[in-house]
């Protein structure tokens, strides 16, 4: 049995809530393993990493996985967390989702850097605080590059439905008209796989969902993503990119113990200056050719090797 940590939180305080396998994990005889897994958090600060630690529940799932293979893990802040939890064979593979077999050995982008940006794909943020930046960011890419089709991709969908409550709907419809004033069009591709099709025509993805970014850097297109939590944090630092955050933040006062319990108490703003980030790193790409997406694409080529070599024994075993 395997398990993937996916592009959402795989770590939960409550096993059942989280991965309801089976009320008692000793009852699954097949040997368990864990790829890609990740942990999401707030933000992911040294002291929330030491500071978090797992439930028993959630404890007895990864020792059942360690005792057949190290827990493959997606970024570093993952693996630094098993470690510090007692999992000292938790090691670093990269997330799935980065590798393309086609691409995953290569280093190069798939296009001249130098060309022209025609077309953009904008990806929407998970949090709806950060609606009015989206809209702010699709208005500078239309000003900055006037000859590009610009066009909004909304992952998780734009109207109400059970994934899409009647908050969410009511805010991407109001973001999607004042999308079209500036001339950008919004595309559902939620439900399906198709519509990531408008990233493989794209040259250039800046958004918020860390799927995206991933999706354009494993078919080695340019790709900036404006975090929103520990899961575009982990990535870029894995990869070695810059980052623009979404948010700037302070913890509260409370001691160590109250801040365990309640990880979630923070005091989120907006980052009143990630347009400008934006533009700061847009122009840092083209002044020097690429250079960091280069370096990115050798540390994901290593990590292919790693992940490869662990799905590859892992066949062996069940030979």
């Amino acid at each position: 049995m395997l398990l993937y940590g996916g592009g959402g939180p795989a770590y939960s305080h409550d096993l059942r809530q989280a991965i309801p396998l089976a009320a008692d994990i000793e009852k699954i005889k097949a040997p368990m393993y864990a790829l890609g897994l990740g942990w999401y958090g707030a933000r992911a600060s040294r002291g929330i990493i030491e500071g978090f630690s797992f439930e028993q529940k959630t404890r007895e799932l990864w020792r059942r996985c360690a005792v057949n293979k190290p827990l493959s893990c997606r970024d570093f802040f993952s693996v630094s967390i098993l470690r510090h939890n007692g999992f000292e064979n938790a090691i670093m593979t990269g997330c799935p989702a980065w590798y393309d077999v086609k691409y995953a050995e290569s280093t190069r982008l798939s296009f001249n850097p130098e060309n022209k940006v025609n077309k953009i794909c904008i990806s929407e943020p998970s949090d709806s605080a950060h609606f009015d930046m989206f809209v702010k960011l699709a208005s500078f890419l239309r000003k900055r590059y006037p000859q590009a089709e610009v066009k909004a991709l909304f992952h998780r969908g734009i109207a109400q439905d059970k994934f899409v409550n009647q908050t969410r709907a009511y805010v991407n419809a109001s973001t999607v008209k004042e999308l079209e004033k500036i001339g950008v069009e919004s595309i559902d591709i939620s439900y399906g796989t198709e519509g990531f099709n408008y990233y493989d025509k794209s040259d250039l993805h800046v958004g918020f969902r860390v799927h995206a970014h991933i999706y354009n850097l494993s078919r080695r297109k340019r790709s900036l993503i404006i975090e929103e939590d520990s899961r575009g944090t982990g990535v870029n630092d894995a990869l070695g990119l810059p980052g623009v955050k979404a948010y700037t933040e302070t913890i509260p006062t409370f001691n160590n113990r109250v801040i365990r319990k309640a990880r979630k108490i923070l005091i989120k703003d907006n980052n009143p200056y990630a347009i400008a980030e934006v533009e700061t790193l847009l122009n840092r790409y083209e002044s020097n050719g690429c250079i960091e997406f280069g370096t990115a694409f050798e540390r994901m080529t290593q990590y292919y090797k790693v992940m490869r070599n662990y799905i590859g024994e892992i066949g062996k075993k069940s030979q």
